[in-house]
């Protein structure tokens, strides 16, 4: 007799795996990477375009993205 699968447990793990993934990935990222995501996760859709450009821009120094990053962590 087959193996029953629960479907609802094998995407349950396999989600919470791609999110351990992506968390593993996403703390290799340099400051300036951790910058523009945050930027564009959360201020993205609030911006004119101009000025997410410019913000991007901004952060390629790293003490401007470092303090970016500082200020708006929880």
């Amino acid at each position: 007799m087959p193996k029953k699968i629960n479907l609802r447990v094998v995407i349950t793990g396999l989600s919470d795996e791609i999110g351990k993934a992506r968390r593993a990935r996403e703390s290799f990222l340099t400051n300036q990477q951790k910058a523009i995501q945050l930027l564009e996760r959360e201020y993205k859709n609030r911006l004119p375009m101009l000025v997410f450009i410019q913000a991007c821009t901004f952060f390629k120094d790293e003490g401007n993205a470092t303090n970016f990053i500082t200020l708006t962590d929880p």
